[in-house]
Order: C-alpha cells, then sequence, then structure tokens
C-alpha cells in the first residue's frame, strides 16, 4: 500500500509545492517521515516550510500535565528523524529545529523514563541522535 502511495505522488508534477503547502498548515508528518524518498529538491521555501514545522511540533511535544510520559516524544521523534536526517544530508537550515526538539526531550523529568530501561536507552539514543546532526550542520 505504501509503495503505491509512494508511486502516486511521485507521478504528481505538484508534489513540491503540495508537500510545502502541508509543511505550512501543520499537516506534514507524512511529509517529514517520507522526505527521503519524496524526490523533493530542497528549496529554501521547503527547507524553510519544514524547520517551522518542526519547530511547532517540537512545542507540542513538550511535556505536558503532572506526569508526562517520554515515550510521547520518543515515538515522534521516531517518525521526525528521517525526515532530519534528510534535511542535513541536503544541507537545510534544521537548526531551529533541531535546537527546539533537543530542548523538547530534555525538558521532561527523569522521572518520566528512570524506570523504563527501555524508554531511558531511547532517551539517550534520541538526544544522540540529535547531537550528531547538530554537529553535522556545524550548531
Amino acid at each position: 500500500m505504501r509503495d503505491r502511495a509512494l508511486a502516486a505522488v511521485h507521478r504528481l508534477d505538484t508534489r513540491q509545492a503540495q508537500a510545502e503547502k502541508l509543511l505550512r498548515e501543520d499537516f506534514g508528518l507524512a511529509v517529514i517521515r517520507n522526505l527521503p524518498v519524496l524526490e523533493l529538491r530542497p528549496t529554501p521555501s521547503l527547507c524553510r516550510a519544514a524547520n517551522d514545522y518542526l519547530v511547532r511540533r517540537a512545542a507540542n511535544d513538550r511535556p505536558k500535565g503532572a506526569d508526562p510520559a517520554f515515550g510521547t516524544i520518543d515515538d515522534d521523534l521516531q517518525d521526525l528523524l528521517p525526515g532530519l536526517r534528510w534535511m542535513a544530508a541536503q544541507r537545510c537550515d534544521a537548526g531551529r529545529a533541531l535546537a527546539a526538539l533537543e530542548a523538547a526531550a530534555l525538558a521532561y523529568p527523569e522521572t518520566s523514563y528512570a524506570n523504563n530501561p527501555r524508554l531511558a536507552a531511547r532517551r539517550h539514543l534520541d538526544l544522540n541522535d540529535l547531537a550528531g546532526l547538530r554537529r553535522y550542520l556545524g550548531r
């Protein structure tokens, strides 16, 4: 099903403009998740729309309530990291997005992951991934 959907997207002459529109209108998760395979051009407009979308997404990923669960942001990062890696490889300016996502991850209290070894390990990997991308981009 996914392969057929991607094949249909590749046939669209307007896929670049549609991807940017989805990112600007906060419907960009599918775009970010699939950036590596959508064959889009890393134009300044696309890079800006993706960076802005990720900054807004990071704001929504910040801990909420008295007992936040780190798993919430971890799940989201697993969806967002392929797009962030693509952005870095294409030399898109992802600095604000990386900083916002890292700050959101660090905002979770230790109690949100410390009693779960899998989550504690995921947090460590997530933060290392974000730091590695920041280093790659020279930020």
